[in-house]
């Protein structure tokens, strides 16, 4: 009898043993690593196995890539499948109209760039608002510039100005009612110049346009723009920042705002977010899951590769959902601004 009340005392002890130290296999500390930690490891979300995501723009440009690669390593913090689905048209304003269908608590995450708030608007009359959407993080900013083709006739700002007022200026952009659109089109109405834009579906296309002689400038990030100012065939007139910028390769894009003195800067931020009255504790839980697949270094080194600013986006991923409504807001202001002055 006793040996049997021993054995049993063991085996009790040896149990409290591999519980306090977590075993290996599918004990509790796996299941709380799979759930997450804290207030959202009660969070059951999606309702299925399946989250589906919104990608506003056509398949293959920038903001895809950037979307797919989110995707990608969000599914994996999650442990579930993540459904990207496209939906193009003026610049995302179809995506975000047609989201308006979904109710609060869905299984289905929108990308959304922040001009559909600060510049379409200003174009169109849009049938959804800011307060229409619960900012979950904010994922991408970019540093812009204007480009032009190397060998063409315009290689500098001074060259720009000297355009000929009878010629006709061709600058690339997502057209009117996006943010690259009015930050070109107040600047050439500044300069008084004569200049029309051609529309691209990506700031891919767009440099390549230039390339090909389709347009003569076009607006696109620093970083995407990069490999052809190595290569020699595309000049960085100017960028949008406040201070010159420097490339690696030691090429210097002076500031619009030191030559110009003023700014013609609308700050480009793209974000995630999910229908307005999404219980919070589910907004919680996403916020946590994307910044868990943002440390992800495998994650990093795509992101970068893709183009993003790894530095920009520990900032911007750490910002609240206000914070990201408070910044979009501030740069509404400025695009009516610059949009008042272009119309005059």
């Amino acid at each position: 009898m006793k040996k049997k009340f021993l054995a049993l005392a063991l085996a009790f002890c040896c149990t409290l043993g591999l519980s306090a130290c977590g075993g290996t296999g599918s004990g509790s500390g796996a299941s709380q690593a799979a759930s997450g930690s804290g207030a959202s490891s009660a969070v059951k979300y999606p309702s299925g196995n399946t989250l589906n995501l919104i990608i506003p723009v056509k398949a293959g440009g920038n903001m895809d890539i950037l979307g797919r690669t989110a995707a990608k390593y969000l599914g994996d913090a999650m442990g579930v499948n993540v459904v990207v689905s496209n939906i193009a048209g003026n610049g995302g304003v179809v995506a975000a109209t047609q989201y308006l269908g979904e109710k609060a608590n869905t299984n289905t995450v929108i990308f959304l760039p922040a001009n559909i708030f600060t510049v379409s608007p200003l174009y169109s009359k849009v049938k959804y608002s800011l307060d229409d959407f619960a900012p979950i993080a904010a994922y991408n900013s970019e540093k812009n510039g204007v480009f032009a083709m190397s060998g063409g006739l315009i290689k500098s700002f001074d060259d720009l100005k000297k355009w000929a007022p009878d010629k006709t200026l061709l600058f690339g952009s997502g057209g009117q009612g996006v943010a690259n659109y009015l930050m070109q089109a107040s600047l050439y109405h500044d300069l008084g110049l004569k200049a029309k834009t051609v529309p691209h579906n990506s700031a891919s296309e767009g440099l390549v346009n230039v390339i090909a002689h389709t347009t003569n400038l076009t607006l696109s990030s620093l970083n995407l723009a990069e490999q052809y100012v190595k290569k020699g065939s595309l000049i960085p007139l100017f960028t949008y920042e406040k201070e010159d910028y420097t490339y690696a390769n030691g090429t210097v894009v002076p500031s619009l705002y030191k030559l110009t003195g003023k700014d013609y800067d609308i700050p480009s931020l793209q974000f995630f977010a999910v229908r307005a009255g999404t219980d919070q504790k589910i907004v919680d839980y996403l916020h946590e899951k994307f910044q868990e697949a943002f440390s992800n270094p495998d994650f990093k080194k795509e992101f970068i590769k893709d183009g993003g600013d790894a530095d920009k986006l520990k900032e911007l991923s750490a910002m609240s959902g206000s914070d990201v409504k408070s910044m979009i807001d501030t740069n509404a202001k400025v695009a009516k601004s610059l949009y008042e002055k272009s119309a005059s």
